[in-house]
């Protein structure tokens, strides 16, 4: 069971989130981004639902042998009914957000990359956040979230685990690719981003 100090944090972080979803209006797309080549590309800080997120496209073995998801089930692959998302930043600064299964008891996880445009997207990329906790305290919401420090949750789900990581500190030009995958079913998930960073279409 997480400890007191951390079920308290998010509890008040849940009533945070709610409040967060209702603002935002809502991108509807249905599932065709199963794969990095063709990721839903994000250049709005905004509120978005993915449907129907079955399987894990053409490219099976684009998320193989990541860090945060060995000692689990997995052994290291981060896809299952997997969605993938790229962004740019276009001015400096934190950028968080928050990943809400249509269904609560869905378990989430998620690997951000950050890369380089140019050349090829498994030779040019870091890991910046990955996040596999699991078990009925790693259901529902998940994300970045301001306040959190850590940079990978693993298996499981500790005493000093939430569910949640900490924001990307960005920079103008910066690249990422965020995989998005529901361990437990292909209902699907809204995502909402904000933050002081800002993305290629905004002024």
């Amino acid at each position: 069971m997480p400890h007191k100090a951390t079920f308290f944090t998010m509890t008040f972080k849940t009533t945070q989130l709610i409040a967060l979803f209702s603002f935002f209006s809502v991108g509807l797309f249905a599932q065709k981004y199963a794969d990095c080549d063709s990721a839903a590309m994000i250049c709005h800080k905004s509120q978005y639902a993915f449907t129907k997120c079955h399987g894990e496209g053409k490219n099976t073995k684009e998320a193989l042998n990541i860090g945060c998801f060995f000692g689990g089930q997995s052994d290291g692959n981060a896809e299952t009914n997997s969605t993938w998302l790229k962004f740019k930043i276009k001015e400096a600064g934190k950028l968080m957000f928050m990943i809400n299964p249509l269904d609560s008891l869905q378990d989430i996880d998620f690997v951000v990359f950050k890369y380089k445009e140019k050349g090829s997207f498994t030779g040019k990329r870091k890991i910046v956040r990955c996040m596999s906790s699991g078990g009925p305290e790693g259901l529902g919401m998940t994300g970045l979230l301001e306040g959190d420090k850590d940079t990978e949750e693993g298996p499981g789900f500790f005493y000093d685990y939430n569910n949640c990581l900490k924001p990307l500190d960005t920079e103008a030009d910066d690249c990422y690719v965020l995989l998005v995958s529901n361990v437990t079913s292909d209902i699907g998930f809204v995502i909402a981003f904000w933050g002081t960073a800002k993305l290629e279409c905004e002024e």
